[in-house]
């Protein structure tokens, strides 16, 4: 209900601490854009909700299946709020976050599930190999805008925390120096991911066998992420 609530306009009755917001506006500065990535865990309507005290566009970018649940929850939001859905699913998608971010806009997009082999980068993660996206990272590096890690917790009742971290300028080096830097790029997610995600085990929302591989495309059309 919490997540209807704030994102429908309803945030007053909650308690927010945007921790790191000085992050996020000092990369809006440079005019390149800013590329937010977080994960399926905590509250990203609350994180959207403080995102648009900013008073800059959010793009938030999602797969076919999430892409009707957010436009039902941003309904209303829509109306007061410079907010938009971005499908992965669009063959257009890639043009569409460059050229928001070349805009000086905020595209936001999950970095947690890995869809095929591809476009990702296998780490140790809670004790265990798992596959993460690198298409984050290589959008950050070949477009020039700053990369920030974000989660938003719900710490009590009624209250919730948004952690921004410093900004990233990443830039690729040789051809063959890529992998190495894509595995450090999101080996530094995958770190703030797993101590957040011990602190509050409970947020993760998470409904797969997460570790036993990447993700088919058609497994975000059917089956447990459904439930999302």
């Amino acid at each position: 209900m919490d997540r209807i609530a704030i994102i429908a306009g309803n945030a007053s009755r909650y308690a927010f601490v945007f921790e790191g917001q000085h992050h996020i506006e000092t990369a809006l500065a440079e005019g390149k854009g800013v590329l937010i990535i977080s994960a399926h865990f905590g509250n990203w309507q609350a994180a959207a909700h403080l995102l648009g005290t900013l008073n800059v566009p959010v793009h938030i970018v999602a797969y076919d299946n999430e892409v009707a649940p957010i436009n039902q929850l941003f309904a209303k939001a829509l109306k007061k709020r410079l907010f938009s859905v971005i499908s992965l699913d669009n063959d257009a998608a890639s043009l569409e976050i460059i050229t928001a971010l070349k805009r000086g806009e905020i595209v936001a997009m999950h970095a947690d599930r890995s869809i095929g082999d591809k476009h990702s980068v296998r780490l140790n993660f809670l004790g265990s190999p798992a596959n993460f996206p690198s298409g984050p990272y290589t959008v950050a590096a070949l477009s020039g805008a700053p990369l920030i890690h974000t989660f938003a917790v719900r710490r009590q009742v009624c209250s919730y925390h948004l952690y921004a971290y410093p900004s990233q300028q990443l830039a690729f080096g040789s051809r063959q120096d890529r992998p190495k830097q894509l595995e450090q790029w999101v080996s530094l997610f995958v770190q703030r991911l797993e101590a957040h995600l011990k602190s509050y085990p409970f947020q993760w929302c998470n409904f797969y066998e997460f570790w036993e591989g990447p993700l088919s495309p058609s497994s975000l059309r059917k089956g447990h992420l459904e439930k999302e």
